[in-house]
């Protein structure tokens, strides 16, 4: 778990996440920047990204910038779910879809 941008990308580089939650808006910091500076970074396998803010322009924003997902505080805790566990089996799919090879470069 990170709390600003430095920390999410040193994170991030030390094992690689199949999502990332984004706080966007203050006081969190910036996490366009954050998500973009993981999106340089060569992986086997790229993290799924979710903006979570206070402000609805934020989170039309983050789809248009590709975010999966983008959640509007308070948080409804069981959409989050469900788009986290839909995140992941996409993720599955794909990973059978590559094959052997795929599976292995998981980590």
């Amino acid at each position: 778990m990170a709390y600003d941008p430095e920390a999410a990308l040193a994170a991030a580089r030390a094992e690689p996440p199949d999502a990332v939650l984004f706080a966007l808006g203050p006081p969190h910091g910036d996490g366009f920047r954050a998500a973009a500076g993981l999106r340089r970074r060569p992986a086997a396998r790229p993290a799924a990204f979710i903006a979570v803010t206070d402000f609805p322009e934020l989170a039309d924003r983050a789809r248009a910038a590709g975010f999966a997902g983008a959640l509007v505080r308070p948080l409804d805790y069981a959409g989050l779910e469900r788009l986290l566990g839909d995140l992941l089996a996409v993720r599955r799919l794909l990973v059978r879809a590559r094959g052997p090879a795929a599976e292995k470069s998981k980590g």
